[in-house]
């Protein structure tokens, strides 16, 4: 049962470290779209507040499986 559980736990933690570095792609592209667009005098509206947003994000959900890794580590 507890077996069954940490497995599950495991695979929800790799989905969300999945979103997280999807996050990172966004806002990569996002920030590259937003320079370039700059300078053509037409700026993407709102990319500050997307990339703090999305900063969030991956913060929080690469928690999950950092918390994992280090749990697994301490237990050797």
């Amino acid at each position: 049962m507890l077996r069954t559980l940490a497995k599950g736990i495991d695979r929800f933690s790799a989905r969300l470290n999945e979103v997280s570095a999807a996050a990172v792609v966004f806002i990569m592209l996002l920030t590259c779209a937003d320079v370039v667009l700059r300078a053509f005098d037409r700026p993407i509206p709102g990319t500050y507040e997307l990339v703090g947003y999305f900063g969030v994000v991956i913060v929080a959900f690469a928690l999950a499986c950092v918390a994992d890794a280090a749990s697994a580590k301490a237990t050797g």
